[in-house]
């Protein structure tokens, strides 16, 4: 079969363990990004899968963003205008002057994503866009592809069961920038986030503002560090650049949707492809054990919930989860 002239779902051959699985698998996460597969071939000139579910996620991430646009058409102000407007600012105005316009950009754009209504349950684009609803995770998906748009250096964010944004304005001010008006987890609302906040190191050196802003510029893989902030107090953040920071948390949650709605094959599909990505995440080993219990698969899936715990052994729903397996493997 010539590459050119076959579709992405086409191309998942035939040495795959199970090439239907995979082929339906991405078939789905083709359609939960509105992207059409075949022109993810055109783009693709390789048959790695891990390849196929990023070019569908960042034509995904350009198509939402552009369908995003147009239904707030009222709202949203001219993006090419507003970049070229910045960029002016950012090449001959005050750093400090650039930095209030760019938190008020940021402001703009978060009043407009939270005249969606708030539901924590959708987040995939095709959903988004069909319901006019979102959670934490699409509103960060959505709000960073607009803060792209116009320049302002924008990071990934989780930890806490919560999704948000970590921005970085021209003045290397570091904001804690959630994109809704404070629906899910309003404690540290889009504050800045100074030396006096932050705990932790990034090669044994104590992490910082400046730090933070400097991985901003130059994203690798991945930092974690707290926050000094009731809740928060403690609790890991992970930061990761922001495109692939998103389509983890988007992966991850197409995993948990599988296995909600009993499909525990492509659950697995789904999570060993952002294990391979992200292999220090213990949500995924969670997802993946879910999946793997409702194939009857338990030894495995004991082992996964092992690692998760490993991981991270505050993770305490996975000890309830792994007894469970138990239980159902000593039964059957």
């Amino acid at each position: 079969m010539s590459i050119k002239n076959s579709t992405a779902v086409d191309r998942f051959e035939s040495n795959q363990p199970n090439e239907s699985i995979a082929k339906t698998t991405f078939a789905d996460w083709c359609v939960l990004n509105e992207v059409n597969p075949a022109e993810v071939s055109e783009l693709v000139d390789s048959n790695d899968k891990a390849a196929f579910y990023d070019t569908a996620f960042r034509l995904g991430t350009r198509n939402f963003l552009n369908s995003f646009i147009a239904q707030t058409s009222r709202q949203m102000p001219d993006l090419n205008a507003l970049s070229s407007e910045l960029k002016n600012m950012r090449m001959y105005g005050d750093s400090e002057e650039v930095g209030v316009q760019e938190r008020e950009t940021a402001q703009l754009f978060q009043r407009i994503i939270s005249s969606y209504v708030y539901n924590k349950a959708t987040s995939h684009p095709k959903d988004i866009l069909d319901t006019q609803q979102m959670n934490c995770v699409g509103a960060s998906h959505i709000g960073g592809a607009l803060l792209e748009a116009v320049g302002i250096r924008v990071l990934q964010a989780s930890g806490g069961s919560h999704c948000f944004l970590i921005m970085v304005t021209s003045d290397n001010r570091v904001w804690w920038q959630d994109m809704q008006d404070g629906k899910e987890i309003p404690e540290l609302f889009n504050q800045e986030l100074t030396d006096e906040k932050i705990t932790g190191s990034l090669d044994g050196v104590s992490l910082s503002a400046r730090a933070i802003a400097d991985f901003a510029r130059s994203p690798k893989v991945s930092i974690t560090f707290s926050v000094n902030f009731q809740r928060w107090k403690d609790d890991p953040i992970t930061l990761r650049p922001f495109l692939a920071g998103m389509e983890e948390q988007e992966l991850i949650n197409t995993g948990f949707m599988f296995t909600n709605k009993g499909k525990h094959s492509e659950a697995v599909e789904v999570f060993e492809i952002v294990r391979q990505k992200v292999p220090s995440d213990p949500s995924i080993y969670l997802g993946l054990a879910k999946g793997l219990r409702g194939l009857g698969r338990y030894s495995e899936a004991v082992d996964n919930c092992k690692k998760a715990l490993e991981l991270d052994p505050s993770y305490t729903y996975v000890q309830g989860e792994m007894d469970e397996i138990i239980k159902e493997m000593k039964a059957s």
